[in-house]
């Protein structure tokens, strides 16, 4: 009796099993309708396509990108796909900075270029002249997440005419913890940036050198940027070829932006540098102020 009642619990147990499978394994009818910018390249006896496809999956228009280069696809077709999801490691994240930096191309070779790296980060082989300095560029490295938060370390209020200060962020995930290797754009009004981006550290943190204008009461805003593309979901069939698909309304990709803006007042530098210069002017506001007092008295 008592093995009785545990096979059958186990067996209750595996059907339930099998059905959460299957509600988790999302299937979807996905359209392909044409190609989008890109080029072709030839290897071995035929011609091949290297760039964006144009697919409708769940109704909507997108496009997307072949994760291998070696299955056929065919325009006018309808394929059954089931939505995969992606892990976190090296090599998704590396895909996941060429979607960030790089996607949408805007040129035929931009998007060739795309296609190219994603062969060479999935499959260690990229039979296309394409793309090889951006999968080199997007090795190593990582995005932003939704859940992750930017913002500034330290930054300055007050700097003095010429003054070069060093400037830092931390990108940090949902448990403070720094994310490292993701790109970040620095631009600034009123002064001027040693460089345009950094990588965050191991700490999460991107640093840049800036260097105040000669004006006096010139104000400095900088801005700081980073994006992030992450692919969510893959496409992936056993018959045809699989793709990565674009879309956050169809939940086959999450798109990140964060910003953060620091002002910067440039004031007269004292023989103790600009700390004194602003205690200096809240000195002389208060002994202003109760000059003023007095002479109400």
């Amino acid at each position: 009796m008592r093995r009785s009642i545990f096979a059958v619990t186990a067996l209750s147990l595996f059907v339930v099993f099998l059905c959460i499978s299957t509600v988790a394994a999302q299937t979807v009818s996905v359209y392909v309708s044409g190609t989008g910018k890109g080029k072709t390249f030839s290897m071995g006896s035929g011609t091949y396509w290297a760039g964006e496809i144009n697919i409708q999956c769940s109704d909507t228009n997108t496009h997307a990108y072949c994760m291998e280069y070696n299955v056929n696809l065919y325009i006018g077709h309808t394929y059954t796909y089931t939505m995969t999801s992606v892990p976190d490691n090296p090599t998704w994240r590396a895909v996941a900075y060429v979607l960030s930096w790089h996607d949408p191309p805007t040129t035929n070779d931009e998007a060739a270029a795309v296609q190219g790296a994603i062969w060479a980060i999935l499959s260690g082989s990229n039979p296309s002249p394409y793309g090889g300095s951006i999968a080199a560029e997007a090795t190593g490295r990582d995005v932003a997440r939704s859940s992750d938060t930017l913002q500034w370390v330290n930054a300055p209020s007050v700097m003095g005419p010429g003054e070069t200060a060093t400037l830092k962020v931390k990108l940090s995930d949902n448990n403070g913890n720094g994310r490292a290797n993701v790109k970040i754009k620095f631009s600034a009004t009123g002064g001027t940036l040693s460089q345009q981006e950094a990588f965050t550290d191991a700490n999460g943190i991107a640093s840049v050198a800036l260097t105040a204008p000669s004006q006096v009461g010139a104000v400095i805003e900088v801005n700081a940027s980073t994006r992030g593309v992450w692919p969510t979901q893959y496409l992936h069939s056993d018959c045809t070829q699989d793709l990565i698909g674009i879309g956050d309304q169809i939940g086959l990709t999450t798109t990140t932006n964060l910003c953060v803006l620091t002002k910067i007042n440039v004031v007269p530098e004292l023989p103790l540098g600009t700390a004194a210069a602003v205690g200096a002017c809240i000195f002389a506001l208060i002994a202003k102020t109760k000059k003023l007092k007095l002479n109400i008295v």
